[in-house]
């Protein structure tokens, strides 16, 4: 009976382990790193190995007892339990596994170029980072691409020391879905997982150093636990912030006598040690570091010093790497100085954008379906897609923005710009179809999506602009001129951003050109 149970307790192991799920329970690397359950396990069983076979080891006034208590009966009946409870807990989390990995399986095409009207607005509903290639409308796979194998490089040991990565791109340029489609290419190679980790962190949640600091350490705790034992770093947060003097001075001296390292990198080493325990190569993605640094003052560049530290250290070991995620090469993490490696998300391409664009355009005025269109053929002819057939005149036509057109491209400098902008002119011309003019809804819906705080601008000051040159109506005459003072004030020396804008405004707005644009 005995053997049956243990070749049963083995195969459900090596289900188990083909599932990948024995990482929920440190089980997955056990022969080299065995979970702390494991090792009480073993030690339970070396005791009943001595007892059992060296009974008078065993007190007298004790035999009776400790007998009963490793009566073979009972430990089959507990240990038959405590699988049962076990498998449950296991299973359980396989499930919720399977239908993740299932969803991001089925990844939907976003040939948004060639996309119908239908599925544009499906497209424009959901917020959702893409995680296959077959999903990417606007080339961030190729980036993916070339970051994953530079990645795989420095996992074999083909960079020298490990080197460190930063992905530069505005907001809402598709930083977060590079990620994704890195974590797929090293999937879709069979490195995730077996030979590296890829451990996400976002700063934007955290409000101080010290939480920053446990979050992206806990992160790395939490990745490592889906495939071993984290015992030997779990401490490891505690001993850090202990070693740079940041943990909450009321700890208790035992406390402290237990958690005190003579160096920040002795208590990070921990993680490298246990990467090379069980054979993997971490990648620690950071993200949003715009979002956490805030405002360029003492105070902030004060309280990002600790994390820059943090940074700076976990690259200098052998089976870490870092990936920072920023807006700009100019932030105070100073990437410049300890990132090998950059990859620029560029502005939307003409060829990307201004194609969605039109179609989307063409899409909406569809819907009047006979009503009487509010503008002139003339007027619609300004943004007809009717001259966009040849791509190399497309972009010749785009080459700055001197046109509508080409001033809607550069303001839709990024994807979520874009989705934006085309979201909220939608919700508009669903509402009030045939009853405004669309391209002024998707013009002044691009200005808002871009640049909100000239579109406020606008919002104060719309009276007058409607009203046209001040010197046809009555009122104020400097009316103007302040719009035009604050609009330069908000644009600066962007002049490329302030000819866009001109040629937008001049469009919903058409006697501002004679009111002191400068057009």
């Amino acid at each position: 009976m005995y053997p049956c149970v243990g070749v049963l307790a083995l195969a459900a192991v090596a289900v188990l382990a083909r599932v990948g799920v024995l990482g929920d329970i440190g089980a997955a690397k056990a022969g080299v790193n065995p979970p702390r359950w494991l090792q009480i396990l073993l030690c339970a069983a070396l005791v009943e190995a001595v007892w059992t076979t060296f009974p008078e080891t065993i007190p007298s006034e004790f035999g009776p007892r400790v007998t009963g208590f490793f009566d073979r009966r009972g430990w089959l009946l507990a240990g038959g339990l405590l699988a049962f409870g076990g498998l449950l807990v296991v299973a359980s989390r396989a499930r919720r596994r399977r239908l993740r990995l299932s969803t991001k399986a089925q990844p939907a095409s976003t040939d948004l170029l060639g996309a119908n009207f239908s599925a544009l607005r499906a497209w424009l509903r959901t917020d959702d980072e893409i995680c296959d290639a077959e999903q990417d409308a606007f080339g961030h796979s190729r980036i993916a691409k070339r970051m994953a194998d530079r990645i795989a490089q420095a996992a074999e040991g083909n960079l020298g020391q490990c080197p460190t990565f930063a992905l530069v791109g505005e907001l809402g340029s598709g930083k977060s879905s590079v990620l994704q489609l890195v974590r797929r290419d090293l999937d879709d190679r069979g490195l995730l997982d077996e030979h590296l980790l890829v451990v996400s962190v976002s700063l934007w949640p955290f409000d101080s150093p010290d939480a920053a600091i446990r979050g992206i350490l806990a992160a790395i705790e939490i990745e490592f636990s889906r495939i071993t034992s984290t015992s030997s770093i779990s401490n490891a947060p505690t001993r850090y912030l202990r070693a740079i003097e940041k943990l909450d001075s009321r700890v208790g001296v035992f406390s402290e006598l237990l958690t005190k390292d003579r160096t920040p990198m002795a208590a990070l080493k921990a993680y490298d040690r246990l990467a090379k325990l069980v054979g993997v190569h971490a990648v620690i993605w950071i993200e949003d570091l715009e979002r956490f640094e805030g405002p360029a003052t003492a105070a902030a560049a004060e309280r990002t010093a600790p994390v820059r530290a943090l940074l700076y250290q976990l690259q200098r070991f052998e089976r870490l790497t870092v990936v920072l995620a920023s807006d700009s090469l100019n932030s105070r993490i100073d990437l410049q100085k300890i990132a090998r490696f950059v990859e620029s998300i560029p502005p939307l391409e003409t060829a990307s954008a201004w194609p969605v664009i039109s179609r989307f355009r063409d899409g909406c005025l569809g819907m009047l379906d006979g009503a009487i269109d509010p503008a002139t053929r003339k007027v619609r002819e300004i943004l007809s897609s009717k001259d966009d057939t040849a791509q190399p005149d497309l972009e010749r036509m785009f080459g700055s923005p001197a046109t509508l057109k080409s001033a809607v491209v550069h303001l839709c400098r990024t994807p979520r710009v874009l989705k934006h902008s085309l979201r909220a002119a939608l919700d508009i011309w669903d509402r009030l179809c045939g009853e405004v003019d669309f391209d002024d809804v998707l013009a002044m819906s691009i200005v808002r999506a871009a640049r909100p705080d000239v579109f406020a601008l606008v919002d104060e000051h719309v009276v007058v602009l409607q009203a046209g040159p001040s010197e046809h109506r009555r009122g104020d005459l400097k009316d103007d001129k302040v719009f035009e003072l604050g609009l330069g004030h908000l644009v600066g020396d962007d002049a490329r951003t302030k000819m866009a804008l001109d040629k937008v405004l001049e469009f919903v707005f058409p006697g501002r050109s004679k009111s002191g644009s400068g057009s």
